[in-house]
């Protein structure tokens, strides 16, 4: 029986036709150019936050040490073995962030490989290039984190299933069951993709033997598979999902709390359209019933291409229902982990898109969805709006001396400073609110008084905090509850970025 090919059967009247074999590459081609330079663009004045800092500093240990560290936080050790590789490189935070460039990149050209022979060929080139000026796919495609490498391998492992479901060949079983185990060793969110997949694989097999218990054993044991190669951190999975580290709790009713959720990310995968949105409230709603007008247009016009059109649903609908129950049972997921639905969701905004019979339509509904990705890309580009960590550190580098310590009132400004100054004396101060991890990573870093710092001529004092200036940035408050009234403190400079703001004190014994 020849097995039912993943190709669409009609042609798609398509205003961005190519018109031979040359010229359909050069869309790509511009695709893929934009996507690359939205990815470094300013890619060095980007602040390094706290979660950054934290996964440098973890990355930074011995082997022993690092793996310790991962064991009290919530995520798996891919993502740190791959940044502990770059630190082997450089330690400078502009080569770390163009690791995550590259893995970017590499995602949407593995999701171009994986949908080319399968794709309307114009729905995938208006799917790469929402993509490519996406906000959200920008952002994690600079930032130091796993998010980039997760949804590389999430790509990877959609290519190499649908070759395994094509061709049940040793290859694509070998690829799908590495990439897929690499995936869920970067983020426990990749599970559920994994599991959306496996059910296409089964659901194949099952309509080509015409068999579904043979088709879903076939998926069954693929599972398998997955789970004996994972055995070796399945323990700390448990630990982290028994903690309520992974899972988290909430205290609003579980309506609020999943409309909450829903909305972040729903918001988040489209990148943030909320700030420019004009007409307020009803040009938000006008957004959101355009979107779910033409997500569901691009279903109904794949349920022709069969093959496709199950991959689609077994993914999405995977996500869907174990997301719903997650949240039912009063857990949390973050939305920014679902940007390993993002390729699918654009593709089927597209796909609604190209479907239409009006060219004028279609034109329209690509500039809209257009602007709505690109205006917050821009915004975020155009200002540092992660920390205030560089700029501090800018000051700090031309005015204190690596003998002079360095005090911060917040583990926000220590760990990402940590990174800029490596080899800067800097201290952290003892609060309640300092979790057990951070505690242990900064180590004898972490003091309560100034005291233990007697001698030194002058010394340097970060104080970042959230909200309108207050207490928190006056002098008086710090010399008498770390300094003591022996201590003179200078403001230097005071830096905000939205609510965050940080102040810059020089300090040193008054003269009686």
């Amino acid at each position: 029986m020849q097995k039912e090919s993943l190709l669409p059967q009609n042609e798609i009247s398509c205003p961005c036709a190519a018109k031979n074999k040359y010229s359909e590459h050069i869309p790509i081609i511009s695709i893929f150019t934009a996507a690359l330079v939205l990815r470094v663009l300013n890619i060095g004045r980007m602040s390094i936050w706290l979660d950054e800092g934290i996964g440098i500093s973890i990355a930074r240990r011995s082997l022993g040490e690092m793996f310790h560290f991962i064991a009290l936080d919530v995520h798996p050790p891919l993502s740190y073995i791959f940044l502990k590789a770059q630190l082997l490189i450089s330690q400078s935070p502009i080569f770390l962030r163009w690791g995550s460039v590259v893995l970017g990149i590499a995602a949407l050209i593995t999701f171009y490989l994986a949908m080319s022979r399968r794709a309307v060929p114009c729905a995938l080139r208006l799917c790469l290039l929402f993509l490519a000026i996406s906000p959200v796919a920008v952002h994690y495609s600079q930032e130091i984190r796993m998010y980039a490498l997760l949804f590389l391998l999430v790509n990877l492992t959609l290519w190499a299933a649908v070759r395994f479901a094509e061709r049940s060949d040793a290859t694509g079983f070998f690829i799908f069951l590495t990439s897929a185990t690499a995936a869920i060793y970067t983020h426990y969110i990749a599970g559920i993709y994994v599991l959306g997949l496996l059910v296409f694989i089964g659901w194949e097999r099952a309509t080509e033997l015409k068999n579904w218990k043979m088709g879903m054993m076939d998926a069954a044991r693929t599972a398998l598979c997955i789970f004996i190669l994972y055995l070796p951190w399945f323990g700390t999975f448990c630990e982290h999902l028994i903690s309520g580290s992974f899972s988290g709790k909430h205290a609003q009713s579980h309506w609020e709390h999943f409309s909450r959720m829903a909305f972040e990310y729903f918001t988040q995968t489209i990148g943030g359209v909320m700030p420019w949105v004009p007409f307020g409230l009803w040009g938000w709603l006008i957004f959101a019933c355009i979107f779910t007008l033409v997500f569901i247009r691009g279903i109904m016009a794949m349920r022709s291409e069969k093959g496709l059109f199950r991959l689609m649903v077994s993914v999405l609908m995977t996500g869907f229902i174990l997301l719903v129950l997650h949240l039912a049972a009063r857990g949390r997921f973050y939305p920014r982990a679902f940007i390993i639905y993002l390729s699918l969701i654009f593709y089927i905004i597209a796909r609604g898109i190209v479907a239409l019979s009006s060219n004028l339509m279609q034109i329209l509904l690509l500039i809209y969805f257009a602007l709505c990705l690109l205006v917050p890309t821009i915004s975020y580009l155009s200002l540092d709006i992660r920390d205030v960590s560089l700029h501090a550190c800018r000051i700090l580098k031309d005015s204190a001396a690596q003998d002079e310590p360095i005090i911060h009132s917040s583990k926000f400004s220590y760990f990402p400073m940590k990174a800029y100054l490596p080899r800067h004396h800097q201290y952290l101060a003892s609060t309640p609110n300092l979790l057990l991890q951070e505690r242990l990573l900064a180590g004898k870093d972490v003091i309560k008084r100034s005291d233990v710092l007697q001698g030194r001529k002058r010394l340097w004092l970060v104080v970042e905090y959230w909200g309108a200036p207050g207490k928190w940035d006056e002098s008086d408050m710090w010399t008498n509850r770390w300094l003591g009234p022996d201590w003179k403190c200078v403001p230097l400079i005071q830096l905000r970025i939205g609510p965050k703001a940080c102040v810059l004190f020089k300090c040193s014994p008054a003269i009686p």
